[in-house]
């Protein structure tokens, strides 16, 4: 009733508004409970605020028993009051309620009233009263950017002074360096940040400026920036963005040199690799050797056993990407050497899961076997062949590699995800042999049904449909999963345009009562969108008289909506 009643005072029905909060007190004070009515009261006072009956609602956070919701109350209305104009009535308001922290916000909410009004001399006094630190905090905030946003520095600093707690300042500093980038003053803004006292904060600024330069294309400054910033991570994210921008701009020796000042040794290897990778493409394949023995050295230094490994592993992959595959083949079996040398089982094993996957990309499959054969957890080395599958997935031999694991299970499970892989890359025939090798009959006819959507959305919908026709017959779920597929692909179809396509995929759905709501669904649609001519040709055509009248009655309410304007906006309409 209460936004009702405010809804009424904004459309100007103030004799309305008025009506329908007399009654709502008239309800609220007879309930029973004392902190469910202190509670409405709380609703209905501020309703009145914000209706415009200050008095009213004044009266009302009077009665109200209960402390915190009366406090509540009251500051709401200062800030009503504040809203509409009065600021001199809220801040009487908001002073009249005692030390609480109610009126610490109701004071922050006026405050910030005035200094977004461009009143900043009377939100710096509001400020000044509020005794909560926090509160006050955010207002000489909102006052520092309206200074800083009119030119008035000696203000902005003034009102810094103010401020007690060293983050808060730096937060306002921060929001000054940003302040200054955009408006293109890269300098003030690095002499902004030098001065923030926070270390954290001081960090994100200088990555920030050093960004703007990359932007501007300025790649020195930008790297003088990156190597000012003393908190270590963001300084080496820096010096990866700058190394990167430099590898872009085809200053290679330069992003070298930064790669190279890099602390993170993770930071350091993936940027080395990529610089060596586009070092290769553009023809230094001399380069991309130097680049990449600058991460073999880094890698070599590494403490953690697992962590060599893997890293050894992705360089030897980046070495036979870049076309160097005889120096990858040494690479890859010192990463194999080092996985060995732990003897943490789990670790061993993950390293020469990531090892085996890395030689699949770098196309060595017969070495990403070997290695994953000597796996000897189950669950690492079934997820390797997988992996291992979809890197091949392009080359049309995946069905290998799953197959060469004895648990059942785990080999469907890696079938499952060679099917898939060549699937998406449009080996629809390869991904059709190797999904009919998995053992599970509900598994199988889960990828056979995905296969059969990429079918059809590569336009191929009569291969769709047979795919679907192979679905095996096993209860209880036999025809479940076929008409679901055919459903799914049909919509998709018929979403795309493709009529014919849709009505071969529901002609083929044995179960009449399915298949006619399905036939309803697309002369509902079809007509819907104004072939309402093609609808009925087919709906008259169809084998029973029960089908033909539910494709006639999909006719009928597709016409009803193209009367009435209402068209499907981007699917098809879904029927209970």
């Amino acid at each position: 009733m209460g936004q009702i009643a405010i809804l009424q005072a904004k459309a100007g029905d103030q004799a309305g508004a008025k009506l329908s909060l007399q009654q709502a007190l008239q309800i609220a004070n007879t309930i029973d409970d004392a902190s469910g009515k202190s509670a409405t009261l709380r609703q209905i006072a501020i309703a009145q605020a914000n209706a415009g009956d200050v008095n009213g609602a004044l009266q009302t956070a009077i009665n109200i028993e209960d402390a915190i919701q009366k406090a509540v109350a009251f500051g709401q209305i200062a800030v009503a009051e504040a809203n509409a104009g009065d600021i001199k009535g809220a801040l009487q308001t908001a002073n009249n309620m005692g030390n609480t922290v109610e009126k610490a916000l109701a004071l922050q909410q006026i405050a910030m009233i005035h200094a977004k009004g461009g009143d900043l001399k009377e939100a710096f006094q509001t400020a000044n009263t509020i005794s909560y630190e926090y509160q006050k905090n955010s207002v000489f905030h909102e006052i520092a950017l309206g200074q800083m946003k009119a030119g008035d520095m000696k203000g902005f600093f003034e009102t810094l002074k103010n401020l007690q707690s060293a983050d808060e300042r730096a937060r306002i500093m921060f929001s000054l360096a940003k302040y200054q980038l955009s408006k293109g003053d890269v300098k003030g803004a690095i002499q902004t940040a030098d001065s923030i006292e926070v270390a954290s904060q001081k960090a994100v600024a200088l990555l920030e400026i050093a960004t703007a330069q990359l932007k501007l294309g300025d790649l020195d400054g930008a790297l003088n920036t990156a190597n000012s910033i003393a908190n270590g991570d963001r300084k080496d994210f820096a010096l990866r963005t700058v190394a990167l921008a430099q590898r872009d701009a085809g200053d290679l020796k330069g992003a070298l040199q930064s790669a190279s000042t890099i602390a993170d040794i993770h930071q350091k290897l993936i940027t080395l690799q990529e610089i060596a990778v586009i070092q290769a493409d553009a023809g230094d394949q001399a380069g991309a050797k130097l680049s990449l023995q600058q991460a073999l050295g880094t890698a070599n230094a590494m403490k953690n056993v697992y962590e060599k490994a893997a890293a050894l592993g992705q360089i030897a992959m980046t070495q036979a990407n870049v076309g160097d595959p005889v120096g990858a083949e040494s690479i890859f079996q010192q990463a194999i050497q080092v996985a060995n040398s732990t003897e943490d089982p789990s670790r061993k094993a993950a390293a020469l899961g990531q090892i085996a996957v890395a030689q699949a990309k770098a196309g060595d499959t017969k070495g990403a076997l070997q290695t994953a054969n000597t796996i000897e957890t189950a669950n690492v080395k079934t997820a390797a062949l997988g992996l291992i599958a979809t890197a091949q997935a392009k080359a049309k031999d995946t069905l290998k590699t799953p197959t060469s694991t004895e648990d059942t299970k785990r080999k469907d499970t890696a079938l499952e995800q060679s099917a898939l892989a060549q699937a998406n890359v449009g080996n629809i025939k390869g991904a059709l042999q190797t999904a009919n090798n998995i053992q599970n009959a509900h598994q199988r006819d889960a990828v056979l049904s995905q296969i059969a959507a990429a079918q059809a959305k590569a336009g191929d919908v009569t291969g769709a449909v047979q795919t679907v026709n192979t679905f095996g017959n096993y209860p209880p779920f036999y025809g479940s999963q076929k008409f679901a597929t055919l459903l799914s692909i049909a919509r998709e179809r018929l979403y795309a345009g493709d009529v014919k396509g849709a009505l071969q995929c529901v002609n083929n759905i044995s179960d009449e009562y399915q298949k006619a709501g399905a036939l309803r669904e697309i002369a509902l649609f079809q007509a819907n969108m104004g072939d309402v001519k093609g609808a009925l040709t087919w709906a008259h055509n169809e084998s029973s008289p029960y089908l033909t009248s539910f494709a006639l009655l999909g006719a009928a309410e597709g016409v009803s909506r193209l009367r009435d304007g209402k068209k499907p906006a981007n699917e098809p309409p879904r029927l209970p």
